[in-house]
């Protein structure tokens, strides 16, 4: 097994672990949350626990397409099955948005209806140990999906982290209600649905980004320095690159001199892909296709590169 496919392989068991790992805690914090909000009525407790609720079901969404991700590619799915990753975090994106719609609605229905709410030191106590373990997820969460590279992840690192935000406007809103301010619970009830309306628009912006094969500058510009770093090459163009999951396909066209035979040239375009899957971990494929000098093809040389013009 080549060292890249070590570090995919790593990547993906990191990820598999921290979706089982935030699973299990989650079950435990939201399970409160259900049982005192179904027993108090409080709306903002409510909002709170079907934010959970989505980011449990987001979780392990996510969990079946590390394990989707991880399958060797086939006759038919030549690319492997990188892009499910992708396909998860448009599916955080719809359970977030109908949970934002739910919380809405029933933060709407506890002010028009003025009912009362109860076990207020109880539903106080369990959005305490939601929003800090919440928050100690969120983290961990997009601390792994950094490290592996995976949108994904992060994106439900984020979701974790606006769930963290909904317990505490839970806590206020049944502090108010035992403060003897009725109105509390329903006004932060739409307040944590406000919240997560500005999550779900940020993540939706960076998730459809990715599904429509964006690249971030600072990992092209990586990829285009790692190839020109290479001895023999003269420039290169035309260089793309796409993230698919938590992994990069890219491809580009290298120039080197006329006096290659084709052996050599050949032999510069692996080291090139080489370089390039060593300068950038997340790299599964890098395509090189060669041509002379002769052909003058614009693009960066490595002279100007080195020179840093």
């Amino acid at each position: 097994m080549s060292e890249n496919a070590s570090h995919h392989d790593h990547a993906a068991s990191l990820g598999t672990a921290a979706v089982r790992n935030c699973v299990i805690a989650d079950l435990g914090m939201v399970g409160s949350r259900v049982a005192v909000a179904l027993l108090g009525g409080s709306a903002a407790l409510a909002a709170d626990s079907l934010h959970g609720l989505s980011d449990i079901a987001t979780t392990v969404f996510l969990g079946f397409a590390f394990m989707l991700a991880g399958r060797s590619a086939t006759s038919e799915y030549t690319y492997g099955f990188h892009r499910a990753e992708d396909l998860a975090g448009l599916l955080v994106l719809i359970f977030l948005a109908v949970s934002t719609f739910i919380s809405g609605r029933t933060s709407l229905d506890k002010a028009l209806a003025g009912t009362e709410t109860t076990y207020l030191v109880a539903g106080m106590a369990v959005a305490l140990i939601g929003l800090v373990g919440k928050v100690a997820l969120s983290y961990y969460k997009i601390r792994v999906g950094k490290k592996i590279d995976s949108l994904s992840l992060v994106a439900d690192g984020k979701h974790s982290r606006a769930d963290g935000v909904s317990s505490l406007g839970a806590f206020l809103g049944l502090l108010g209600v035992y403060l003897g301010y009725p109105v509390l619970d329903p006004v932060f009830g739409l307040v944590i649905t406000g919240a997560m309306c500005y999550i779900t628009y940020r993540l939706g912006r960076d998730i459809l980004s990715r599904l429509l094969d964006s690249i971030d500058e600072e990992t092209l510009e990586r990829i285009k320095g790692a190839a020109l770093s290479v001895e023999g090459v003269l420039g290169i163009h035309s260089v793309r690159a796409r993230w698919a999951g938590h992994r990069v396909f890219c491809e580009m066209h290298v120039t080197v001199s006329d006096d290659l035979n084709i052996c050599d040239a050949h032999a510069i375009g692996d080291r090139v892909s080489a370089e390039v899957k060593e300068e950038v971990r997340s790299v599964e494929q890098c395509l090189v296709h060669l041509g002379p000098e002769s052909c003058g093809h614009d693009g960066v040389h490595a002279d100007d590169h080195r020179s840093g013009r």
